[in-house]
């Protein structure tokens, strides 16, 4: 990777992301994955990646800490239906990250909508008007948001903050998607089982449970190859670029969320909501540009300057996508 100091740096490592392989991408770490998938975006820069990486590495050393402590109380436990040692090992470690953060005080204080929304409602920055409205910041969507004093977080991050901290620890965390929620599961050779750190309390349900769970499935999302299934690396560069896109999208910079969807796309072709939500995006750009040629003041002589980003990817990347 690049000097991750500067912003010049952390753009070149993002982009260099997209030329790796699978098994390159499985070498690098998710959390700063998921950071540079973040740069650029607003209320994100400056981004001191560095200083997020050894919050990760203490957050890590804490965890393990907290393991070891609390083994002999999972040992003298004479539930028969306590699970097993990697069950004890993953709950111990969110459990560990959500005290240690903040995250179990916010439940402990949250208002009922905002648990049952998996996310808490940030209402520092002011309203774009535009979709998404509690995505306008972007440390809702990503762990920088977590790592941060205010500890923001939601379904799309917790999930990547204990992956980041199990996978220091040698814990085989992964990532899966289901319909508007994600979770986490361990998946080695002796076993593998659900566990989800984004609800008031710490469970492990079936992959059943999470049907119909938010919102009815719609038939394309029931016969999906896409979800109830442990991410490959490139998949979770997909989910983050997809987070991108719904930050993009809820502060009108519709071009940009365009193109980083395109590249969710690109690197998972089998999860539809990446693809549908290209169509959204058009529907909402075209909305935009209505709402403004209404507003057109003719003294003036011209239309309101449509916001855009400038751009995180190559002109050959988007080529590639097109």
């Amino acid at each position: 990777m690049d000097d991750l100091q500067t912003l010049h740096g952390c753009r070149r490592a993002f982009d260099q992301l997209f030329d790796m392989s699978d098994e390159q991408l499985a070498q690098e770490d998710i959390g700063l994955v998921n950071l540079l998938c973040a740069v650029g975006l607003p209320s994100a820069d400056p981004l001191n990646i560095p200083f997020h990486l050894a919050q990760l590495d203490r957050l890590a050393e804490y965890a393990r800490e907290e393991v070891v402590k609390g083994y002999p109380r999972y040992v003298a436990n004479p539930n028969p239906t306590k699970g097993s040692e990697s069950v004890y090992k993953l709950w111990a470690v969110m459990h560990a990250i959500r005290c240690k953060v903040g995250i179990e005080a916010k439940f402990k204080r949250a208002t009922t909508e905002e648990v049952s929304h998996r996310e808490f409602i940030d209402t520092s920055m002011k309203p774009t008007g535009g979709p998404y409205k509690n995505r306008v910041n972007s440390q809702v969507g990503f762990i920088h948001g977590l790592l941060s004093p205010r500890c923001l977080g939601s379904c799309a991050s917790n999930p990547v903050l204990f992956a980041a901290i199990c996978r220091r620890l040698g814990y085989p965390a992964k990532l899966v998607l289901t319909v508007q929620h994600i979770f986490n599961r361990w998946v080695d050779d002796a076993e593998q089982f659900n566990m989800d750190g984004s609800m008031s309390r710490i469970g492990g349900d079936a992959d059943h449970h999470y049907i119909n769970r938010y919102r009815r499935w719609t038939e394309w999302e029931l016969k999906s190859t896409a979800l109830h299934r442990p991410l490959a690396p490139r998949e979770e560069l997909a989910a983050f670029m997809f987070n991108r896109s719904i930050c993009e999208s809820a502060n009108l910079q519709f071009e940009a969320a365009m193109n980083s969807c395109k590249v969710a796309a690109w690197l998972q072709p089998d999860q539809f909501a990446y693809v549908n939500e290209q169509s959204i995006i058009e529907l909402n750009q075209s909305g935009r540009r209505e709402r403004e040629r209404v507003a057109f003041n003719p003294l003036q002589g011209q239309y309101p300057e449509i916001v855009t980003a400038s751009g995180s990817f190559s002109a050959r990347k988007i080529q590639l996508l097109m």
